[in-house]
């Protein structure tokens, strides 16, 4: 049961890490007023995504 939970724990953090990625690459794309607010909710989703996939692989 602890692995079912881990793989869509896996699944739902990979697609957290397409979400932040394609919200950076549209914020830069775009060079909209709110891009600098993008990049940077873009990259704080990136950033926890990181570290839930480094959690993931070392569960202390």
């Amino acid at each position: 049961m602890r692995i079912v939970w881990g793989i869509r724990k896996a699944i739902a953090t990979i697609i957290l890490l397409l979400v932040a990625i394609g919200l950076i690459t549209i914020m830069i794309l775009e060079m909209e007023v709110l891009s600098t607010l993008g990049v940077f909710v873009g990259v704080a989703l990136f950033m926890w995504a990181i570290s839930e996939i480094v959690e993931f692989f070392n569960p202390d």
